[in-house]
């Protein structure tokens, strides 16, 4: 038997004469000379040590998981005998218990005051550390952005100084309603519930908003007293960036050139918070305040520094002529220029728009322009750019004032919409974002005694008369029987703009491209200097 299995024999054999060895037990295998003797000797010193080793390891994790145990323990029986000490009702009793005994199961983060071998650090490695722990979250911030491009001292003195990391345990709330709001706050990870009340704020009903990291918070502390309108709750364990308030304006005015562009920063976010109310913007909230892009907060002159420095740089390529054209926008207060959190340079342009509807929710649609020589036709609603610093509310009157004086007293404004695009300008070559507010309106004057120019149908092609004579079967308002408002300097005919009031199918097929010629075709048949008598005043 032993030669039929021989291999198999000596296998087990020699794993048994080495498990023996490791665990000091016996065999029949014997060493035979001096030298297997000592390789014996040598492998049962091996394993007493390894052997000891694994045992002590094992057991003093075994008393360290005990002891976690009996800590945990003992602070929920110190819990349950100081809530029966201080007579605390039976239910919240009962919710204090069952909310630390889930939280003391929990993993949380290591806080940084809890690294006290920290503290043995010199002071230039501890303040390097922190700088490099917290200046990428703090940079997200456009305007501390600004402050790194001018001088990267306040930026290193606000990491070390006015920034405190704070550990959010889950369920667990940031501020509540009324307290006054001390802190602004980084959210770096993690999941928080924004929550409003009727009873303190000015909302109708109680609304929850999910707020996700990256994100700021409360930004509205740094510049404006301001008491909290609602409460921020943990969903699960969150980390946080706290933003002294007082110590961030203590910093502020250290440095004159920061100091600068910062009060004007703050005075312009202080305005929007004051006139942020409906029906012209949302109430202002801990989350948001209404038209706060920094884009309309800042300065145009640190932008002007920013482009030249760009394109000293080779980062912005531009011609002479484009640089020029860009420049004077930026002079004019009609763009502006900042940087993106990668360093790229962002041109933003704000736009407004009116969308006004007629009794038969016809949109006022801006035509074409004309002049002596031609009419430029065009589909877009009636606005323009939006001035730095300039309230929307503002810019919307004055462009219905400039534009459509015709219509000023006879429009009733309902609500604003927001649209937001990014794309590159076909101008200058620069990925360029337009923050677009709408205002929806409604014209309650008489369509029939707006100012009306004469369209001559005689000047229609076959193929046009036989198209807009179809639209006219579909009720579609651009053909010669509906009215078209003439607008602009009456002292100037030489150049007027054209609106007419189109469904929202009209808009489509006119949107069309193969469909724009007739739209060409039906404004040079308008004569444009014949001018009726204005628009009577009507009561809102």
């Amino acid at each position: 038997q032993e030669q039929a299995f021989g291999v198999v024999y000596e296998y087990t054999t020699a794993l048994h004469w080495t498990t023996a060895q490791m665990t000091l037990g016996s065999t029949d295998v014997i060493a035979t000379n001096s030298l297997e003797r000592c390789f014996s000797v040598f492998l049962l010193f091996a394993a007493l040590l390894l052997g000891s080793s694994l045992i002590s390891f094992v057991s003093a994790q075994i008393m360290h998981l005990i002891m976690l145990k009996q800590d945990k323990t003992q602070k929920i029986t110190d819990v349950r005998r100081y809530l029966q000490q201080e007579a605390v009702p039976t239910r919240l009793s009962a919710d204090v218990q069952r909310q630390v005994a889930e939280r003391v199961e929990k993993v949380i983060p290591i806080a940084e005051e809890d690294v006290t071998i920290l503290n043995a650090l010199s002071k230039s490695l501890r303040n390097e550390l922190t700088y490099a722990t917290r200046v990428p979250f703090i940079l997200r911030h456009p305007l501390f952005r600004v402050w790194g491009r001018m001088d990267m001292r306040p930026v290193k003195d606000l990491c070390n100084k006015a920034v405190i990391p704070v550990i959010l345990p889950d369920d667990d709330d940031l501020f509540l309603p009324g307290e006054l709001a001390e802190y602004s706050y980084f959210i770096r990870d993690g999941a928080v519930d924004y929550v409003q009340s009727p009873s303190s704020s000015m909302v109708e009903k109680e609304i929850t908003l999910p707020v996700t990291a990256p994100r700021w918070i409360c930004e509205v502390a740094l510049w404006v007293d301001w008491k909290h309108v609602g409460r921020l709750t943990a969903k699960g364990v969150c980390r946080v960036f706290a933003l002294d308030v007082e110590k961030v304006a203590a910093l502020v005015a250290k440095t004159p050139v920061i100091e600068e562009l910062t009060r004007t920063y703050a005075k312009n976010y202080f305005q929007r918070v004051v006139v942020s109310m409906p029906p012209h913007s949302s109430w202002p909230n801990d989350i948001h305040v209404p038209y706060t892009d920094p884009a309309d907060l800042m300065t145009s002159d640190h932008e002007i520094t920013l482009l030249k420095f760009a394109r000293d740089h080779g980062a912005l390529v531009l011609t002479d002529a484009q640089h020029k054209d860009l420049l004077q926008e930026l002079q004019d207060e009609k763009c502006c220029l900042q940087t993106g959190e990668d360093g790229e340079l962002i041109r933003v342009v704000q736009l407004i728009a009116w969308r006004i509807q007629d009794a038969q929710k016809r949109v006022l649609y801006k035509v074409g322009v004309a002049d002596q020589a031609c009419v430029k036709p065009a589909l877009v609603l009636p606005g323009g750019k939006r001035k730095r610093a300039e309230l929307p509310q503002q810019a919307m009157g004055r462009v219905l004032r400039e534009e459509l004086p015709v219509l000023a007293d006879h429009v009733v404004r309902q609500h604003i919409e927001h649209e937001v695009e990014r794309k590159a300008s076909q101008r200058y070559d620069i990925d360029t974002t337009y923050f677009r507010t709408v205002q929806v309106a409604t014209y309650t004057g008489n369509p029939g005694r707006l100012l009306q120019a004469f369209v001559n149908k005689s000047k229609f092609t076959e193929m046009g008369r036989q198209e807009l004579g179809l639209l006219t079967s579909r009720e579609v308002y651009m053909v010669p029987e509906d009215p078209i408002i003439v607008s602009g300097n009456p002292g100037r005919a030489d150049r007027v703009n054209l609106y007419a009031f189109l469904a929202p199918e009209d808009i489509l097929w006119l949107s069309q491209t193969e469909k724009k010629e007739y739209l060409n075709e039906w404004l040079n048949a308008v004569e444009v200097w014949v001018v009726l008598p204005p628009i009577e005043q009507t009561e809102v």
